[in-house]
């Protein structure tokens, strides 16, 4: 599979999609991440997870194509974002509890799954609103 390029000088980005959810003013946040593991993200910034996550080899979730972005998108409610991305993982981690998670614990999912085309990277740039179907 060919990922979409950027050239930057001699570095290549490699690009991502993100699934945000907007909460107004506040502005942009992790999709599917509440409480403690909430992760604010501002267009042209790069974003990393926070310690409390990223010490326990905990980092942030992106798609590796815009269609398994756009089957994850929760209708009506999130917007997706071309990114750049910096440490793609080689696996995924453990699936964790998403309420355990939104309260600082690090409790294991054993029934939960990734969606198709998540990859775990250590750091994100939004560079482009998607407007998805």
């Amino acid at each position: 599979m060919n990922k979409e390029e950027r050239v930057k000088g001699e570095e290549k980005d490699l690009i991502y999609y993100k699934v945000m959810s907007s909460l107004g003013c506040d502005g942009l946040f992790s999709n599917s991440a509440f409480g403690d593991a909430r992760v604010q993200y501002k267009m042209g910034q790069w974003v990393s997870a926070p310690e409390c996550l990223a010490s326990h080899g905990y980092h942030l979730f992106v798609f590796d194509n815009l269609e398994k972005a756009e089957d994850f998108r929760r209708i009506g409610e999130s917007l997706i974002f071309k990114c750049l991305v910096k440490g793609v993982a080689p696996e995924l981690p453990k699936f964790l509890q998403v309420f355990g998670l939104a309260n600082g614990r690090l409790d294991e999912d054993k029934n939960g799954m990734f969606p198709s085309g998540t990859k775990m990277v250590k750091s994100v740039k939004l560079i482009e609103s998607i407007n998805c179907k």
